[in-house]
């Protein structure tokens, strides 16, 4: 998986967010693999705080979307892999 994080044009940030070049992947094995269980109904919980997009949450309008399934959101997914 490979994941950007932009940075904000605040307080004079003038980057594009970017790596000007991606940096290589390492030839030796990880550091560690940490696995999370993540509750199916997780996604559920940002419907309730009125995020309606269905790609998370039905699993027809994730298939329209080329998804197995639903899928879980991008900020949930950063701030599970950062805990």
């Amino acid at each position: 998986m490979k994941t950007a994080l932009p940075g904000v044009k605040a307080d004079g940030f003038q980057g594009t967010g970017f790596f000007p070049v991606l940096p290589s992947k390492p030839s030796r094995k990880e550091d560690k693999i940490i696995g999370s269980n993540i509750a199916k109904n997780q996604p559920l919980l940002y419907r309730l705080n009125g995020y309606t997009n269905g790609i998370h949450v039905d699993p027809e309008v994730a298939i329209k979307n080329n998804f197995e399934k639903p899928i879980m959101h991008g900020l949930a997914t950063v701030e599970i892999c950062i805990k």
